[in-house]
């Protein structure tokens, strides 16, 4: 049988507190998060007869994504899910009503594979603001130790 032991002391360590309300910090990202994906859903919904290409809303989902890693200062799956998740819910909530998208052809199969283009959007943009993240202090460092020699 496995031992469970350290499992506490591991989930404090990681800011993981059982029973205990989410700090302000915590609710600001969701904030943001969600608003960052309502943003882009609002562009692609609210574009003039689909002017912005599918390639345009990707770029700004990715830009979302990269957005959301620096405001929590480090990855962050949970509120990567809460960014994309907004372009696929809103299509499904306008199809289940009978209103007509953009999208075509507006089927629930092309709404799952929109869903599955924006996780994979989002999640590039979050890799890639977090290689931002960690590359911006490697470069103040070596130009602090470059300006002390």
């Amino acid at each position: 049988m496995a031992s469970n032991r350290g499992a506490g002391t591991r989930a404090c360590r990681a800011g993981i507190h059982p029973g205990a309300s989410p700090g302000p910090l915590a609710v600001r990202n969701s904030v943001i998060a969600a608003m960052l994906g309502l943003a882009v859903t609002c562009a692609d919904l609210f574009a003039d007869h689909g002017e912005l290409s599918p390639p345009v809303i990707l770029i700004f989902l990715a830009i979302a994504g990269g957005l959301t890693v620096a405001v929590r200062t480090q990855f962050s799956l949970p509120l990567l899910l809460l960014v994309a998740v907004w372009m696929p819910g809103a299509h499904l909530a306008l199809h289940a009503e009978g209103v007509k998208t953009t999208l075509q052809p507006d089927t629930v199969m092309s709404i799952l594979l929109v869903g599955l283009a924006s996780f994979v959007a989002v999640i590039v943009g979050g890799l890639i603001g977090t290689a931002i993240l960690r590359a911006i202090p490697a470069q103040a460092s070596a130009a602090r130790r470059r300006a002390m020699r």
